[in-house]
């Protein structure tokens, strides 16, 4: 049976438990920053998901002015009191705002997924 031990390892375990001590520090630093920068993250995308919910109540209810206007130039055309190329700028008009509406819904469903994936849900 052999056993070695050294006394006098000049402060060599002292010095490998400060360096533990030190890694532990920064390592809780990091998670601190990284759960602020987290954070922050969430609240922005909560904000965007916010504007964007707004952008198709405002989308929607432009879609529908425009398909009234669309409704009324096809009126006046057909009563003759209005052209044919106002009935298709309606027409056209209308195509946009639904254009709009669809992008206002697609930026809502991706402020949507960026919040499942910040908090760590698979988005649906």
């Amino acid at each position: 049976l052999q056993m070695t031990w050294d006394v006098l390892d000049f402060g060599k375990r002292r010095g490998v438990v400060g360096e533990r001590q030190a890694q532990l520090a920064q390592a809780e630093e990091n998670l601190a920053r990284l759960q602020k920068r987290v954070a922050v993250d969430v609240r922005k995308a909560y904000r965007r998901l916010e504007r964007a919910q707004q952008m198709i109540e405002v989308a929607k209810e432009a879609m529908q002015l425009r398909r009234e206007n669309e409704r009324l130039a096809a009126n006046h055309v057909k009563a003759g009191v209005s052209l044919e190329s106002k009935r298709r700028e309606a027409h056209a008009a209308a195509k946009k705002a639904e254009a709009d509406y669809l992008q206002a819904s697609l930026a809502y469903q991706l402020a949507q997924a960026e919040i499942e994936q910040l908090v760590g849900r698979t988005p649906r």
